[in-house]
């Protein structure tokens, strides 16, 4: 009984390494597939994001070099670029309030990247007549509130 267990912790422990290298295997095809096709799915990623976050911020957009393409690589591998410059233009849209003070980072998509998942982009509602806010008031009771918080800091 006490071979059983051993011998089973011993395939247990094989089969393990063995799913390991076969990931390892299947990213390397997916890596080959790329060069292959001489598609540059984490470029043209890249440059979609400059673009959408440009036309929001209008400013250009700071990559750090040294992370994000490779989170870039991951995301791709897992969601595909379609889906996930879906979520991309679902995050850079979005007008809640934490995401528009922290002008919609990278490193904070990555991390609420599944925040994201079935999103369009959100739809930009009317501003209220009189509202010169940036970014603009959702809502007459929202511009009500920030308009006399204006008017307490005169």
């Amino acid at each position: 009984m006490a071979d059983t267990k051993q011998r089973d912790e011993k395939i247990a422990k094989k089969l393990e390494e063995l799913k390991a290298t076969i990931a390892r295997a299947h990213d390397q095809i997916l890596d080959i597939e790329l060069l292959v096709s001489s598609s540059n799915p984490i470029g043209e990623f890249m440059g979609t994001w400059e673009r959408l976050w440009k036309a929001q911020h209008k400013a250009d957009y700071a990559w750090n070099r040294t992370v994000d393409p490779a989170n870039i690589k991951r995301l791709i591998k897992k969601l595909g670029l379609t889906e996930l410059t879906s979520r991309a233009r679902a995050y850079i849209s979005s007008r809640e309030p934490f995401y528009q003070r922290q002008q919609h980072p990278f490193n904070l998509f990555v991390a609420q990247v599944n925040t994201f998942a079935g999103r369009g982009t959100e739809t930009e509602a009317p501003r209220p007549a009189d509202c010169r806010h940036e970014p603009p008031c959702r809502s007459d009771q929202e511009h009500t509130d920030r308009k006399l918080e204006d008017m307490r800091k005169l």
